[in-house]
């Protein structure tokens, strides 16, 4: 079974676009930050960040885009894909780990530092009726 949960902040606004059949599908990128102990430099911490690309389908898709903005955390559980895709210069290949999300929990409030974003009340967690 290809099933993963990331929790983390968006990077980027949700962007909302609709298939050929008219169901919408949104997109928004995810960071997964992790802090650990740096073992060849006692005391030293090492962060690094990866990031996901998330898909949302249906109705789901809707509050995602009615709801969520950057720096807004959330929990997303789905199916994971690796890609690639070119540079917008041609010249170099990058990995991409996508998500194509069945379940999304909006967590905290705002856009991450703990105040309100002043928009109307969302749901706990929304999900789509149809995998993808």
């Amino acid at each position: 079974m290809n099933e993963i949960t990331v929790i983390g902040f968006l990077g980027i606004d949700p962007e909302m676009k609709y298939l050929p059949d008219g169901t919408p599908v949104t997109e928004f990128s995810v960071a997964d930050n992790r802090r650990r102990r740096d073992p060849d430099n006692e005391g030293e911490y090492i962060e690094s960040v990866q990031w996901f690309r998330v898909h949302v389908f249906g109705v789901a898709a809707e509050n995602a885009n009615r709801f969520l903005e950057k720096g807004r955390q959330v929990a997303v559980f789905g199916r994971l894909e690796a890609d690639a895709y070119e540079s917008r210069d041609k010249k170099s290949i990058h990995p991409s780990l996508d998500v194509y999300a069945h379940n999304v929990q909006y967590l905290g409030s705002g856009n991450g530092d703990g105040e309100g974003d002043g928009k109307e009340e969302q749901p706990k967690q929304t999900r789509r009726s149809s995998r993808r």
